[in-house]
């Protein structure tokens, strides 16, 4: 596994325990009483963090997983654009 991998999937746990300790304590009403009756999508809302649900879970693990799998498509199965970045990080 290569240096940058294990670096991305150190970042990830631990991004997903902070996400999934948020989820735990919004889940569990640690912030108090609250009706959830409206979609807010936190930290865009004016409120606190009980607006957090599986969708902002969903949202701030999938981006991540995705951008990371997209630069790993693109690294094998585009050679030639990954030889052309560096040849530009090279030359400076």
């Amino acid at each position: 596994m290569k240096k940058r991998s294990r670096y991305f999937w150190a970042f990830f746990i631990l991004w997903s325990l902070i996400n999934l300790s948020l989820l735990v304590m919004a889940v569990y009403d640690v912030f108090g009483p609250f009706n959830k009756t409206t979609v807010e999508f936190w930290p865009f809302t004016v409120g606190s963090l009980r607006y957090y649900d599986f969708l902002e879970l969903l949202i701030y693990l999938g981006i991540p997983l995705i951008i990371f799998y997209l630069t790993k498509f693109v690294q094998t199965h585009y050679p030639s654009f990954q030889n052309k970045t560096e040849k530009k990080s090279k030359c400076k």
